[in-house]
């Protein structure tokens, strides 16, 4: 039989000694995580669906029974270096009948001062419908009758006349997809996110419902009120959702 001397017990105990500093061998790292949280608003409240309470930018009131759009293609940018760490297969749908959380893991352990992300399917998945989670086409926003997907959808009512009618706004293809960018130094001077092991950052951000009416292209329902990949008109709603829809509103 073989025999143990000093020296081979060494070693061993060395490892012990480690492992009793570190914690159990194969411990898994907890990697880095961010969190975006998606408040709906309207008229700077929070969204209240089926309430024909509603009053636009152009005098008309309204209620929203359906708010669904895709954010996809979220990134994280470094502005010091124009490091930019880009979430793969991005892509999330966005049910606007309360908050949504998105949840993005495995981040580089590195600090990051803005955010950016896409309003819409990029055309490397917007012309194929047989991608699966978010962009399954059982969730209802893919067209059978022409391949893409429905990058933003608003149903609801309107007083029209005093009688109470809907309006449909659903917007899509390529033309319309959006980028935009969410500097954190417009709320605060120097601000950033540390992403590091066992740490997780949370960025708040508002959908405000009626600025799809508003800015940079003032919607009348009266005039406006059945679009349906009208080019003409999904260009001014997607300038809009682009342009005021989306407000950064804290980091934590």
């Amino acid at each position: 039989m073989r025999k143990l001397t000093c020296l081979s017990v060494l070693p061993a105990l060395a490892l012990l000694f480690v492992a009793s500093k570190c914690g159990p061998l194969n411990e898994p790292e907890v990697a880095p995580a961010v969190f975006i949280h998606i408040a709906p608003k309207c008229n700077g409240k929070d969204l209240v669906l089926n309430t024909l309470t509603y009053i636009n930018a152009a005098g008309d009131t309204f209620s929203v029974k359906t708010l669904n759009y895709y954010i996809s293609n979220i990134k994280l940018k470094r502005s010091s270096d124009g490091f930019t760490w880009a979430e793969p297969k991005s892509y999330h749908l966005i049910n606007g009948s309360g908050e949504h959380v998105i949840n993005i893991n495995n981040v580089p352990a590195t600090g990051f001062d803005e955010l950016a992300f896409s309003v819409g399917v990029d055309s490397s998945a917007n012309h194929k419908l047989d991608n699966p989670g978010d962009l399954d086409p059982a969730n209802g926003m893919a067209w059978d009758w022409n391949t893409g997907y429905k990058f933003f959808v608003m149903e609801g009512s309107r007083l029209s006349k005093g009688q109470t009618k809907t309006f449909t706004y659903h917007v899509g293809t390529d033309a319309n997809y959006r980028t935009l960018s969410f500097p954190f130094s417009a709320l605060q001077a120097g601000k950033y996110i540390k992403t590091e092991h066992n740490q997780t950052a949370h960025l708040l951000l508002d959908a405000e419902a009626d600025e799809i009416f508003k800015s940079p292209n003032l919607i009348h329902l009266e005039k406006t009120n059945n679009v349906m990949n009208n080019p003409a008109t999904t260009d001014s709603l997607a300038n809009n959702y682009a342009s005021g829809m989306f407000r950064l509103t804290e980091i934590h």
